[in-house]
């Protein structure tokens, strides 16, 4: 008995792939952004070979934007210590 369903990294890049036309139309600094999507999902590749989703693209959608809302919770937290660094600058209280 073989394996019935495709690697979920083969997945990754086959669906890659198969958007390779949208990414063409995509601006040349935006593909760089289409390219980094496919990144992400390549490094959550566990969490996405649990889901056992027939569609992948959701998988990999769902890895970028867990990815993103990381790196802005990263940059509000950053944002908010340099907020708070600043009014102590003002108030002079350094």
């Amino acid at each position: 008995m073989g394996r019935t369903i495709q690697p979920y990294s083969w997945r990754i890049e086959s669906m890659s792939q198969e958007y390779k036309d949208f990414r063409r139309g995509l601006p040349n600094q935006k593909q760089e952004f289409y390219d980094e999507i496919f990144r992400m999902a390549k490094r959550n590749l566990a969490s996405g070979v649990m889901s056992s989703n027939a569609y992948s693209m959701e998988p990999i959608l769902i890895s970028a934007m867990i990815e993103l809302m990381s790196e802005f919770k990263e940059i509000k937290s950053e944002l908010a210590k340099i907020k708070s660094e600043t009014r102590a600058l003002k108030n002079g209280r350094v």
